[in-house]
């Protein structure tokens, strides 16, 4: 499947104005933030969407150009729709001349077309539709050069649109008119590094989708129901539709909160009546959730806390990405109030995390944070779906017999008994006031403080030595360079050690999931590489997490601008280093 006449394992990107694709920030028309881009992968392998370099860029206007034509692959194709560029529309963007004979002389393959002529030719469209019919009049150009037909892509419109003529129309006018242009087509070749499918089902999945599996299926392996609950504004609206998907057949249920605060208290209530409670938590809303999560740690109630990261402070870049909230997972509450935190690495990595934080949750008698940023949460990616094992017919109750003390541990996991309303002989009281190790009474005694707090420190220590240790994604210890990244930067990441390897250079690549605690054997790991360089999309704040634990001298590779990470951003930043480094 992998002949010279076609192209695997391009990746494209169509960059429109508000109102082109749904959850865009509005703003007025060649403004600075009305960019609206959604990508493409056009694969034989396994699909990939986060962090994959452009192989193809279209954009409608200067301002998209300049937003993202920093992000497409040196040789790539760039369409220009030519009558979005006009004198006011470059000047507002920043541009003093006309980009597009730069543009060519820099190599880029340019195809100047005057796009929204074209489209509204074939559709004859209002205004509300217009943006839409150019954008998939674009999308059908670009599988042409790419040798691709427009099944898939009808059969996507009409199950998201409704199967509208005109958005068909335009779509097959697009891919018509590459062969009327005789516009010859593009080929990639990244067959020999496409990762093959094993045996198996799979099906492709988005982040909110797997994480619902992955929050689903955890909650099944202990026999328990999943409650979650979120604003259904945003992100938590996907999540929620996603759940709800799965219904009460899968016991799952769904509570549409007014704030993160409400939804943070809604799943405590439910994690206290034995259910295992969810929250979902994106932008500023997410502080709200602060206060109630201190108190499931107090309690010490099982919880998972999805956080959902996208540039802030305050409301920031809404359509933006961003691994943001690392400080606020670590340190967003009042007092020492520890949890574990674990990071969704990609969009079919959320199920394996989601599950994985709703086991420790429940074995640790503790919340957990999962952070996801919007990168792999709306990030698409082929799933290969498990083998589960049969459902737990377990439920806490069941695991309590005679009279209990509420906050009598378990050596093992320093767990306390999950005493749910109505388990004979367990009746107690727990809230955010300090309480008695063991029997649970209420009292205000600092050595008992004292004692509780390392005691909570203790069981994230246990969780630490439990856990695997800290591994290599690729390359070899004792070597010349380290790359350390966490979150949905692993594809530029692993994509960037693999070119400068490639290259001549001693790479290695290392990827946190488990955030808190951090792995063992970390430090020693990392003081065995002459440089250490931590990329992420904020402004440092791994770099600052992994320099206190270790005590290296770690190096910042960082982007704040709300766009995901490429290769090369990394591999300049390498490069960089070991120039400097030389001189």
């Amino acid at each position: 499947m992998h002949e010279r006449s076609r192209s695997d394992g391009a990746t494209i990107l169509v960059a429109g104005e508000a109102g082109d694709t749904p959850e865009v920030i509005r703003g007025k028309l060649g403004g600075p933030g009305t960019a609206a881009p959604f990508r493409v992968a056009l694969d034989d392998g396994m699909p990939k969407t986060t962090g994959a370099p452009l192989d193809a860029l279209a954009v409608f206007s200067p301002m998209a150009l300049r937003r993202y034509g920093s992000d497409l692959s040196p040789g790539g194709t760039l369409i220009l729709d030519s009558a979005g560029f006009t004198p006011a529309a470059l000047s507002a963007a920043g541009y003093e001349r006309d980009p597009r004979n730069a543009l060519r002389r820099a190599g880029f393959r340019l195809i100047s077309i005057n796009v929204s002529a074209l489209a509204e030719g074939v559709c004859h469209a209002g205004p509300g539709s217009a943006g839409l019919h150019r954008t998939l009049w674009t999308l059908g150009l670009l599988l042409a050069l790419h040798e691709h037909d427009t099944a898939a892509s009808e059969a996507w419109v009409a199950a998201r649109i409704g199967g509208e003529q005109a958005a068909l129309d335009a779509l097959r006018a697009g891919h018509a008119f590459a062969g009327t242009a005789r516009l010859a087509p593009v080929w990639h070749d990244r067959s020999r590094d496409a990762e093959p499918f094993s045996p198996g089902t799979w099906r492709k999945v988005d982040g909110a989708r797997a994480l619902a599996f992955g929050l689903a299926a955890g909650a099944q392996d202990l026999g328990l129901d999943p409650l979650l609950a979120a604003c259904a504004s945003g992100p938590g609206g996907d999540l929620l539709a996603a759940m709800n998907d799965l219904g009460p057949a899968a016991g799952v249920r769904c509570l549409d909160a007014d704030d993160a605060g409400a939804a943070m208290a809604a799943a405590l209530g439910a994690s206290f009546a034995g259910a295992i409670g969810i929250a979902a938590t994106f932008g500023a809303d997410t502080v709200r959730a602060g206060g109630a999560l201190g108190l499931a740690v107090a309690c010490e109630l099982p919880l998972v806390s999805v956080c959902v990261q996208r540039p802030g402070p305050a409301s920031g870049l809404p359509a933006g990405t961003a691994q943001a909230d690392l400080f606020w997972a670590l340190h967003g509450r009042t007092g020492d109030c520890p949890c574990p935190v674990i990071a969704v690495r990609s969009p079919a990595h959320a199920f394996s995390a989601a599950r994985e934080a709703v086991r420790l949750a429940v074995a640790h008698m503790t919340p957990v944070i999962l952070l996801c940023d919007a990168l792999a949460f709306e990030g698409t990616e082929a799933f290969r779906i498990p083998d589960l094992p049969p459902a737990s017919p377990r439920t806490p109750a069941q695991t309590l017999s005679g009279a209990v003390q509420p906050f009598a541990r378990d050596p093992r996991t320093l767990a306390r008994p999950w005493a749910v309303p109505g388990t004979p002989g367990a009746a107690h009281r727990t809230g955010g006031l300090e309480q008695q190790d063991a029997d649970g009474t209420l009292l205000n005694d600092p050595d008992n403080h004292a004692r509780v707090t390392a005691l909570r420190q203790d069981k994230l220590t246990l969780i630490g030595e439990r856990e695997p240790e800290a591994d290599l994604v690729s390359g070899t210890g004792d070597g010349e360079i380290l790359l350390v990244g966490w979150g949905a930067s692993f594809a530029a990441i692993a994509d960037a050690a693999a070119g400068l390897r490639a290259a001549g250079l001693d790479v290695a690549h290392l990827h946190l999931d488990l955030l808190v605690p951090l792995p063992r054997g970390l430090t020693a790991l990392v003081a065995s590489f002459r440089h250490v360089l931590v990329a992420e999309m904020n402004a440092g704040q791994m770099l600052h997490v992994l320099r206190a634990a270790t005590l290296v001298d770690a190096h910042p590779v960082t982007r704040t601008d709300g766009r995901p990470f490429c290769a090369q951003d990394i591999e300049m930043a390498v490069w960089s280093q070991v120039k400097g480094d030389a001189a």
